[in-house]
């Protein structure tokens, strides 16, 4: 599956800085499978800072408050450079991503500030 092909990138944000967040909540209803990336353009202070993205997908339980369910954290990083999760039937994350997803990222080694651009590419359903 080849996400160039009939797929419909979402910038979600650019240029967070923080030392850890939320990305609100993503409506990717129309897609079977997405591939979800973190740009990491600056990782500075604390010891040995590393910063984990993880993705999570909302249980649709009727609930007033979400509840949210993480479906994978790829590999923290530790350096300026990237970091992708593909999600999807037949992908690396082979579970059907949901409705409404978020991402969420910590940094970790003590008080470090992460900057970051967020991105999802999904693929339609066929």
């Amino acid at each position: 599956m080849a996400f160039e092909t009939q797929a419909a990138a979402k910038y979600l944000a650019q240029n967070v800085a923080a030392a850890s967040g939320t990305i609100g909540t993503v409506d990717i209803r129309n897609y079977t499978a997405i591939s979800v990336t973190m740009n990491l353009t600056a990782l500075t202070g604390g010891t040995a800072p590393t910063v984990q993205l993880a993705i999570d997908r909302r249980i649709e339980d009727g609930a007033v408050v979400p509840n949210w369910e993480q479906i994978v954290a790829p590999t923290a990083i530790s350096a300026v450079g990237t970091s992708r999760a593909d999600i999807g039937p037949g992908l690396v994350t082979s579970t059907l991503p949901g409705k409404v997803i978020r991402l969420r990222w910590v940094t970790t080694g003590g008080p470090a500030t992460a900057v970051a651009d967020f991105a999802i590419i999904g693929l339609p359903e066929y």
